[in-house]
């Protein structure tokens, strides 16, 4: 298997924060050090050293997305952008999100990551790549049809129930378990290679994305050599919307959500 690696430099919006954190700091020191001088006393010192940095420090919203406390935050049960959604953490039934349609197939997704979606897609076309979403948002409905139909798969290979619904699952979420029913997650393929499967990869449009997703907010969901932690095979088609900052954290480190999130 061949990928591209993410470089390993920061984005540009960290260079100029950390900049700018630097320039912040030093005037700090500098006030601190003229006022250590005019002989002010040591309560009246610590106040308004305290207040200047209250008033100097960098607002939370602009943290560095690479922070190594980042995955530890939690920010599953604020954020809807990573809500988590696996076999052991199923959805709530008849969740059904604010949906918009993206292609003239019908397909839909959350309404709120069609923006960054189909300018990711806008972008791959300008490249001269002809990325083609096959699957996008499911019905609880759909999501039981497929699911039952690779058990009925596994079970004409001589399976069991039980076997045949464990082995199902591993290729096909089960319902109230699949990213789909979330409205967040698009399988993408190249429009000359729509076969899902490993030779996604070797595509241009595959190439792309693993260098480019992050910067619009997506993650390839299902990695290779993870199957252990999230419990799916490689999937080099599923994409999955974080928000640009988790995805750079995820796809930079070479983990997965469930890493990320410590779950």
């Amino acid at each position: 298997m061949s990928t591209i690696s993410l470089p390993t430099a920061y984005p540009p919006q960290t260079h100029r924060r950390r900049k700018r954190g630097r320039r912040i700091r030093r005037r700090l020191i500098l006030a601190l050090a003229i006022l250590s001088l005019s002989s002010l006393t040591g309560a009246s010192l610590t106040w308004l050293g305290v207040a200047l940095a209250d008033h100097f420090s960098l607002p939370p919203a602009q943290a560095d997305p690479l922070s190594a406390d980042r995955g530890q935050e939690n920010q599953t049960e604020r954020d809807w952008r990573l809500t988590l959604v696996n076999a052991d953490h199923p959805m709530e039934e008849g969740y059904v999100p604010e949906l918009t349609t993206i292609d003239a197939s019908g397909r839909q997704i959350d309404c709120r990551i069609a923006e960054e979606l189909n300018q990711m897609l806008s972008d791959m076309k300008k490249e001269g790549l002809s990325p083609l979403v096959c699957s996008a948002y499911r019905t609880w409905d759909k999501q039981a049809g497929l699911f039952h139909s690779q058990v009925n798969k596994q079970k004409a290979q001589g399976l069991s129930g039980p076997e045949a619904a464990a082995a199902a699952s591993a290729v096909v979420a089960a319902p109230g378990t699949s990213e789909h029913q979330l409205g967040l997650a698009v399988d993408i393929v190249a429009l000359d290679y729509q076969t899902l499967d490993d030779g996604q990869e070797r595509t241009l449009e595959f190439q792309w994305l693993q260098e480019h997703c992050w910067e619009y907010g997506f993650i390839l969901r299902y990695p290779p050599k993870l199957s252990h932690r999230t419990g799916v095979i490689y999937e080099p088609w599923h994409y999955r919307y974080v928000g640009s900052e988790a995805a750079w954290s995820i796809m930079s480190q070479g983990i997965c959500l469930e890493d990320y999130l410590g779950a």
